[in-house]
């Protein structure tokens, strides 16, 4: 299974999982209709979460609520489990924390680039680094191959 590390504000991350799909890959969707998002624990809209700031008291007591913590484990679940994982930018804090991860406990990951960027050196870490769709497909492919 393919986890894609990226933003619930990506507008290309549809796009990789019907690629994923379209190659018959197994993937989490952390955007399903199970997926966990700050406006189910904070009483704010989804707008409200990317352009106002949070007290560090706000954000603990969030990360305290039980649908925060089911949120939390459901994706720790499905990164654990995950063959590989693809970091898809633009993202956050999160996505960069779940590939991270995967670099420390030495899955294979890989950094897909749609737009520009602002330059990374430690993106070094990844497996690999392309603006090519086909050639990210191939390899997750065979990464699930290789985790079977």
């Amino acid at each position: 299974m393919i986890y894609v590390a990226s933003s619930w504000r990506n507008p290309h991350y549809e796009g990789v999982l019907d690629c994923l799909e379209q190659w018959a890959l197994k993937y989490y969707n952390w955007r399903d209709e199970e997926g966990f998002h700050w406006s189910n624990v904070m009483g704010r809209t989804s707008e409200d979460h990317w352009t106002t700031p949070v007290t560090p008291q706000e954000y603990i007591t969030a990360m305290r609520h039980p649908r925060a913590q089911l949120g939390f484990e459901r994706d720790m679940e499905h990164l654990q489990a995950a063959s590989a994982v693809i970091l898809l930018l633009e993202c956050g804090k999160s996505a960069h924390l779940e590939v991270g991860w995967a670099v420390g406990a030495g899955k294979p990951t890989a950094l897909y680039i749609k737009d520009n960027l602002q330059p990374e050196l430690m993106y070094g870490m990844l497996d690999l680094i392309t603006t090519d769709i086909d050639q990210l497909m191939s390899w997750a492919a065979c990464q699930e191959r290789n985790a079977a």
